[in-house]
């Protein structure tokens, strides 16, 4: 007679068994045999009257008083949406597959994995289904394999109503993933309950270390790799992995992973995770994917990053996410340098929007090892300290950091982060800089705000930073590393605040070396430096409007106009209102005054007069001491604030008077006088001479 084959028995003869048990119903093709359901294989009250077959309905609408067949009206249950099936099932009959995992405990059982893998594995003989987790509590001791499993969900009462929790294995080690597979699978849902392991200690900042007790518990609540990973040629796919597509975890918290909550590797199709949460883990990650979908998504006091969206992704949507305490990165959207497994530059076509990330450990966003065509919007970051707590680090404290591929070699990148938009973000308490471009061709941060960039001291918390260091305590820089790789990069419409008692921000852009740079609309306050000091012939394009709050230094001089240009060129404008003395320049010696060219206070009380131009002279100490020469703007009228000094000649050597032009005067030494050329004659008065 057939029947299932025994856990812990049969072997060697476990498939045959199997086999002859499911060809009691099912033909070699895997279809139903003509005679194997009858209302013998169908719960009792389970069956919709929509499910029945047209002329049956229509019967029985038609003999709504008479007597209804024996077996077809116990067999009717009118408010039931799904059909339980026992054993098989066909979609003429039902619209669901719903497994209880109570139904397959067995009296010898130790842990609740046992169940859960048998009621699995029931789902998958019958090409899918729902694996049901009524309990509020579950213990596992070994992970959930999903090989062979396609379109099976495994659904608990929800996250605060179904815990499984995985003190380890039986042997008290670890356990690796706590749903897994080494075979092919796919249309995979998780959803619904609480994933429980064993760190015992809650961190109350951004630290990399836990402690486990008695163990680590587990590693990852899941884990799926698949054929998307890239061979040693960097081929897909790879034969070394299962086909593993659509993978989808909703609805599920993860506490106290040994490292990654769930690591999407090389799935084909969508690998999503959706209204998720995780606390005392690593980052979610997702590598080599196709499609990565991450929506409503919270990370507390991760020992990693927030969130990874990491090497080989080939699109990435992500919405609403929300890192509180992270150890490194709030998000990592970035490539990684490993020996273990294939290395690779960052994602590429991605999207993410509303992040908020508080308390960084290293850093808010890194986008390095070369990303591509992406763009981050809505970004807000409060809170970014130099290194986690347990590992200061001299790279620790920016609020977003780009950078190329190989990130072990910043002078040379073979690839670059390109094409690349960060627009509507906020960044404050970064303890290292706002924003740092490094090996990024074509890139743009726009509409921004850096509040208090810098801090006092630098990662060791005990070297001062100075005033004049433009690698650290910035709005806007490249930190030294790397400028000559930073090719096109754009910043417009952001503003650099530093409001402490105390400034610490330094410069608010400083940009020195890059190539092609374009910034405007940059407007700064109260930062301990005005602006970049660029101190090579670097041609700087500042389009439109650029404000800057204070004294603009740049010693390598301002040029205005082309060789070209023709017209009226602009130079520099100075303007105030009527009243207001305009400095146009100043001459200084080691940074004080001593002569400054200006449009005067003079009123100007009509018929042009007024706003004279004037030039003056400072003291040693810089003070004003007078205005030495006055031209009226009235009718051009000079007057000098002192003896006017002519050039001296001999009558042998001076100059023909046509030379000089009518009205100009010499100071004659032979004669001893001054004499006045009328264009063709030297004169003293009307006397030729």
């Amino acid at each position: 007679m057939a029947r299932l084959p025994q856990p812990g028995g049969d072997s060697g003869n476990w498939g045959d068994i199997l086999n002859d048990y499911l060809s009691q119903a099912h033909s070699p093709s895997g279809q139903l045999k003509a005679d194997s359901v009858s209302a013998a294989n169908v719960i009792d009250g389970s069956l919709p009257q929509t499910k029945l077959d047209t002329n049956t309905q229509n019967l029985l609408a038609r003999a709504a008083t008479a007597a209804q067949p024996a077996d077809l009206a116990s067999k009717l249950d009118q408010p039931a949406v799904d059909v339980r099936v026992r054993a098989v099932g066909d979609s003429v009959y039902s619209s669901k597959i719903v497994i209880d995992a109570e139904d397959y405990k067995q009296a010898n059982d130790q842990y609740d994995h046992q169940r859960v893998q048998r009621a699995v594995n029931a789902a998958s003989a019958l090409g899918g289904g729902e694996v049901l987790l009524k309990l509020p509590n579950y213990t596992f001791r070994r992970g959930i394999n999903m090989s062979g499993c396609n379109n099976v969900t495994i659904r608990g009462a929800g996250r605060t109503s179904t815990q499984i929790y995985v003190p380890g294995n039986e042997a008290n080690a670890q356990v690796d993933s706590v749903f897994w597979t080494n075979g092919a699978c796919s249309n995979l849902t998780f959803t619904g309950f609480t994933i429980k392991g064993t760190v015992v200690d809650d961190a109350t900042g951004p630290r990399r270390s836990r402690t486990f007790a008695p163990t680590p518990g587990y590693s990852q609540a899941f884990t799926f790799r698949g054929d998307m990973i890239p061979d040693s040629n960097g081929a897909t796919p790879n034969a070394a992995y299962p086909r593993v597509e659509n993978i989808f975890i909703k609805d599920v918290k993860i506490d106290g992973s040994r490292t990654l909550p769930w690591l999407f590797s090389g799935v084909a199709g969508t690998a999503q995770g959706t209204n998720c949460e995780f606390r005392n883990t690593m980052d979610p990650g997702w590598i080599f994917c196709d499609r990565v979908v991450a929506t409503d998504l919270t990370s507390v006091l991760s020992a990693d990053n927030g969130f990874s969206f990491s090497r080989g992704n080939k699109s990435v949507i992500a919405a609403n996410l929300y890192a509180i305490n992270p150890a490194y990165y709030g998000l990592w959207v970035a490539g990684f340098l490993t020996s273990d497994g294939p290395t690779s530059r960052g994602p590429e076509n991605f999207i993410i929007s509303n992040v908020n990330i508080i308390n960084a450990g290293m850093g808010g966003v890194l986008l390095d090892n070369a990303p591509r065509n992406g763009k981050i919007t809505g970004l807000f970051i409060n809170g970014v300290s130099r290194g986690p707590s347990d590992e200061p680090d001299a790279n620790g404290g920016v609020g977003i950091r780009f950078g190329g591929y190989p990130s072990d070699n910043r002078v040379s990148p073979s690839e670059y982060a390109s094409r690349i938009e960060i627009s509507d973000f906020v960044l404050i308490n970064c303890a290292k800089g706002g924003v740092q471009p490094t090996g990024t061709q074509d890139c743009v941060v726009r509409n921004g705000l850096i509040v208090n960039p810098g801090s006092e001291f630098d990662h060791t918390g005990t070297i001062t930073i100075a005033d004049t260091d433009t690698t650290q305590n910035f709005g806007i820089a490249t930190a030294g590393i790397a400028a000559s790789t930073v090719v096109r990069f754009t910043a417009s419409d952001v503003r650099v605040v530093d409001d402490r008692s105390t400034p610490r921000a330094n410069y608010p852009v400083y940009l020195e070396g890059t190539t092609g740079v374009e910034y405007t609309g940059i407007t700064s306050h109260g930062t301990r430096r005005t602006a970049a000091t660029d101190s090579v012939a670097v041609e700087r394009r500042l389009l439109g409007s650029t404000v800057i709050q204070s004294m603009l230094i740049v010693p390598s001089g301002i040029r205005s106009g082309a060789n070209a240009a023709t017209g009226t060129i602009r130079g520099s404008d100075v303007n105030g209102a009527a009243g207001s003395r305009r400095q146009i320049g100043q001459a200084l010696t080691a940074g004080t005054a001593r002569w400054d060219v200006a449009a005067s206070g003079d009123v100007e009380s009509g018929a042009n007069a007024g706003s004279n131009l004037v030039v003056a002279g400072y003291s040693d100490a810089g003070v004003k001491l007078a205005d030495y020469l006055v031209i009226r703007r009235t009718d051009g009228r000079a007057a000098f604030g002192g003896a006017v000094q002519l050039k001296s000649y001999t009558t042998a050597t001076r100059p023909t008077p046509a030379s000089v032009g009518a009205g100009g005067q010499i100071y004659d030494s032979t004669l001893g006088y001054a004499i006045t050329s009328d264009g063709t004659n030297w004169k003293f008065g009307p006397t030729v001479v």
